[in-house]
């Protein structure tokens, strides 16, 4: 598995795994909403002390953050997060939704987003060596994926 510290043998996770978190995200902005909490996660030291007492008192062993690009994931934070509490993270790369997505994301060949999610995958997340380890979580914003989506979802 890949996780944000690096490589890591799938016999080495003991202990229980939350496969769909967010631990740093940000969905204020595409949905107009300055202030909402409900929207944004950026409390790094809550989100360290939580997972590290969920492994001393369930033995969490393992967390798939799931925030793509354009929803404020931040490889950094994961990593510390990570270090912190002493739980392995698995981060995310992919497109969510169109109203996520980076501008040139709505414009992009498929061959382009491929490109772009392959850099990641080789060479890190967000400026960093953390190497996402799962693609997702994509979706479509309404009840219809736009045609961006469905390219990013290729």
């Amino acid at each position: 598995m890949r996780t944000v510290s690096g490589p890591c043998a799938v016999s080495a996770i003991t202990g229980s795994v939350l496969p769909r978190e967010r631990l740093r995200a940000d969905l204020r902005w595409a949905a107009g909403v300055p202030s909402d909490p409900h929207r944004w996660l950026d409390e790094e030291d809550a989100a360290a002390v939580e997972l590290r007492e969920l492994r001393r008192s369930d033995g969490l062993g393992l967390v798939v953050e799931l925030s793509s690009i354009g929803t404020g994931r931040d490889a950094a934070t994961l990593s510390r997060i990570s270090a912190c509490s002493r739980v392995s993270v698995i981060a995310g790369t992919g497109f969510f939704a169109e109203p996520f997505s980076p501008p040139w994301a709505l414009t992009a060949d498929v061959d382009t987003l491929t490109a772009h999610l392959m850099d990641e995958i080789n060479d890190g997340l967000d400026g960093t060596g953390s190497r996402p380890g799962v693609i997702g979580e994509i979706g479509a914003w309404g009840e219809e994926p736009t045609p961006a989506e469905e390219r990013c979802a290729v």
